[in-house]
């Protein structure tokens, strides 16, 4: 698994996701109505990272949910975290 750097990350992200300043973690917030559509969509996404094998930071609350991607074992974004990213926003 390779570390990508900044051109690499942006070329492939939707302008949805945010990419940190040191290039390490890509994060993106989804606004909902309510907390049953935030934990809805987080039980989405936590079947795709479950296909993946590869697990996002999570948070939720009464209407939202935040993502946060990285791949811990090279210290930023890899090829995994622009595929979770993707089908996130498929969503």
């Amino acid at each position: 698994m390779t570390k990508l750097n900044s051109n690499e990350i942006l070329a492939q992200i939707s302008s949805n996701w945010q990419l940190s300043e040191n290039n390490d973690l890509l994060s993106r917030r989804f606004e909902l109505n309510n907390f049953a559509e935030a934990l809805e969509l987080v039980n989405k996404i936590g079947e795709l990272a479950e296909n993946q094998q590869h697990h996002p930071d999570i948070n939720l609350g009464w209407g939202y949910v935040e993502v946060y991607l990285s791949t811990h074992d090279i210290g930023g974004i890899s090829d995994k975290d622009i595929m979770l990213s993707q089908e996130i926003d498929q969503l």
